[in-house]
Formats: structure tokens, C-alpha cells, sequence
């Protein structure tokens, strides 16, 4: 693996933006982005936010939220993931399912 943090900042960065540059050069029909995205799907916005996190971190060396601040952040998000997974999943009806079964009772 390379070791980042053994360059200086500037390098980092130059890396960086190769290796995002390179994503989107086509390989046939398809850029890297594309094989990602139809191996896994949409990436989800907390996901892109955990990853820019993680980017920042390995740049810089150092953390973009406190410790404690990233325990609570992945904490409410499991959570958040938790509701939404079981409200889709029929624990609990969406309001949109509540809408259309009430709306067939006419």
C-alpha cells in the first residue's frame, strides 16, 4: 500500500486528483465509476460524506470530526438505518402505503 503520509501535502493532493481523475477515464465503453456503481448501486449521501471524511483524513493526517463527534454521527446513522429498513421492510407501514390503503376504501 502506498504510503501517503510520507510525502509532502502538496503530493497528496496531486494523487489525489489523479486517482479521481482516473475513474472517470473510459476503459471500452465504460469509465471505473460506472463498473462501481453496477457492482453497488447508488452510493448513498452519508456514504459519499463518510468517504470525503475519510479522504480529508488521509490527506491531512488528521481527523475532520473529534472522536466522540464521528461515534455519534455513526451512531445516528445506523439508527436512521435501522427505522428506515424496518419501515420499508413492513414493521411499519410508509405514509405513502397508509395513503393508498386508505384511498382503496372508497
Amino acid at each position: 500500500m502506498l504510503r501517503l503520509h510520507a510525502f509532502p501535502l502538496w503530493i497528496r493532493y496531486a494523487v489525489a486528483l489523479v486517482a479521481a481523475v482516473a475513474v472517470f477515464v473510459p476503459i471500452g465503453d465504460l469509465s471505473i465509476a460506472a463498473y462501481v456503481r453496477g457492482v453497488t448501486g447508488d452510493l448513498s449521501v452519508p456514504t459519499l460524506a463518510l468517504a470525503a471524511l475519510a479522504l480529508f483524513s488521509r490527506l491531512t493526517g488528521r481527523s475532520a470530526v473529534e472522536p466522540r463527534e464521528l461515534n455519534l454521527l455513526l451512531g445516528l446513522i445506523a439508527g436512521a438505518a435501522l427505522f428506515l429498513y424496518r419501515s420499508r421492510s413492513g414493521g411499519r407501514p410508509s405514509i405513502r402505503m397508509r395513503w393508498v390503503t386508505d384511498r382503496s376504501s372508497f
